[in-house]
């Protein structure tokens, strides 16, 4: 039976219509009086335009030095670093992996 989805979705798209609608009417700008014409929404126009400002001021230099450190290398320590120059991952000869 296939009426009962087809009644859901007119009531579920009228019961959107009358949302927008009582939407539309809450933001609308009223009328005056009974039976006028409501006030068209316009955005009213700035009267004065403000002067550009200056150009913004350069912040203070560091008080301190800004190098910057890079951390200590990584001691890489295997159990097999045996210090024996037949070491094939020894690649730099230098007793390690």
């Amino acid at each position: 039976m296939r009426s009962r989805p087809v009644w859901l979705a007119v009531l579920a798209t009228v019961l959107g219509i009358a949302l927008l609608g009582a939407g539309w009417l809450t933001v609308r700008p009223a009328a005056d009086g009974i039976g006028q014409v409501p006030a068209p929404i316009s955005v009213p126009v700035p009267t004065a335009v403000p002067s550009p400002s200056g150009p913004a001021p350069a912040p203070p230099p560091p008080s301190g030095p800004t190098d910057v450190v890079p951390p200590a290398p990584v001691d890489d320590d295997d159990d097999d670093d045996d210090g024996d120059t037949d070491d094939p991952d020894d690649v730099d000869d230098d007793g390690e992996d």
